[in-house]
């Protein structure tokens, strides 16, 4: 019977990523989460933090022969601007560096005078006494420094809070509702979208048999709209875990073979090789084990054709030329009408919950 519904399931889902704004985003509409992570990611892929220590040393420390950087220092200014080149590939990354003005930072001119400096000038207290050298390498410093500062000053006032929130034993998961056309999250398609995430949290926790309570951890809005769970860590593990698994079922593999690879959602998920050892072993009556297989899957597409999935995969996957493929959205997920919503879209009657 999933089977049966999976082409449609997977269908709305790729409709819903081939709308979705991606290549024209509004940083007034960025997720604070993403803007955080982002600025995390090209500082580390920068490596500001050696770079920064470098240039404090030449700026502040003790005098010192700047023949013993010069070649640490050529590497480290080189790297970081081919890195920014690098960065300017992904949308988002090249918008915060944009808006931040980061590759000014390193203008060609600048880096030319810097890189001079170090093999003209004898030692760091000559550098310091040139003003025009110094405010070459200060400017420098104090970009890679401010960047840290609003990366540090957007963790403590917005990413922490919501960290403190969780107790030890609990772990948080991201779901992100795209939203094509930025014209907002409608209350039944996010209804539909926290049904099937608490269908997922309760088919799991009663097969693994672990009584968890499940909460909405923090809602982020921007051109998408963020939703984070927290629950049991094992829970959390077990539900991305299932998720990544049907969803690498349709990721990957031609497009063209997707109603055969329909055919074996199953194989390979781990949830359900856990659900078949329990009912070889006599844990599980093979009518409750079916419930959970059928219910893991069918949640897990429902949860697709909201348009809706796993912050991580919307990060990580490239939607190619099958996107062009599919026909057309289900409009009802895109509207505010009082049926919309994963289980009457499916077709399928939801079976009561299961019980271990």
């Amino acid at each position: 019977m999933v089977r049966a519904r999976t082409h449609k399931h997977i269908q709305s889902f790729f409709s819903f990523l081939a709308l979705a704004p991606r290549k024209e985003i509004c940083p007034s509409t960025m997720q604070a989460t993403t803007l955080f992570r982002t600025l995390d990611h090209i500082r580390q892929k920068m490596q500001s933090e050696p770079l920064e220590k470098l240039l404090a040393a030449l700026l502040f420390g003790s005098n010192q022969a700047l023949v013993n950087s010069k070649e640490q220092f050529s590497e480290l200014i080189f790297e970081a601007r081919s890195r920014i080149d690098a960065l300017k590939t992904d949308p988002e990354t090249a918008l915060v560096l944009d808006k931040l003005s980061i590759p000014a930072i390193f203008e060609t001119a600048r880096l030319s005078r810097m890189l001079s400096a170090m093999q003209t000038v004898s030692d760091t207290h000559n550098l310091r006494q040139q003003v025009a050298h110094y405010l070459d390498f200060y400017q420098v410093f104090s970009g890679l420094v401010g960047i840290k500062t609003f990366r540090d000053t957007l963790y403590a006032l917005v990413i922490k809070p919501h960290e403190q929130t969780q107790s030890p034993e609990e772990k948080l998961l991201e779901f992100e509702i795209i939203d094509p056309g930025n014209v907002g999250i409608g209350f039944d398609r996010f209804r539909a979208v926290l049904t099937e995430i608490e269908a997922l949290h309760e088919t799991t926790s009663r097969c693994l048999d672990i009584s968890a309570h499940i909460a909405i951890a923090y809602l982020d809005s921007g051109s998408n709209t963020l939703i984070a769970i927290k629950t049991d860590g094992k829970l959390i593990d077990s539900i991305r875990r299932l998720i990544i698994d049907i969803w690498d079922r349709f990721r990957f593999g031609k497009y063209a073979e997707m109603e055969k690879t329909l055919q074996s959602a199953e194989a390979g998920i781990e949830f359900i090789t856990l659900i078949n050892q329990k009912e070889k072993d006599g844990l599980l009556d093979p009518a409750v084990a079916a419930q959970f297989r059928y219910q893991a899957i069918h949640a897990s597409l429902s949860l697709f054709e909201t348009g809706a999935t796993l912050k991580e995969i919307q990060v990580d996957t490239t939607i190619d030329n099958r996107a062009l493929l599919v026909g057309s959205v289900n409009t009802k997920l895109l509207s505010n009408s009082p049926d919309t919503g994963a289980s009457t879209s499916t077709g399928v009657n939801p079976l009561p919950p299961p019980a271990c």
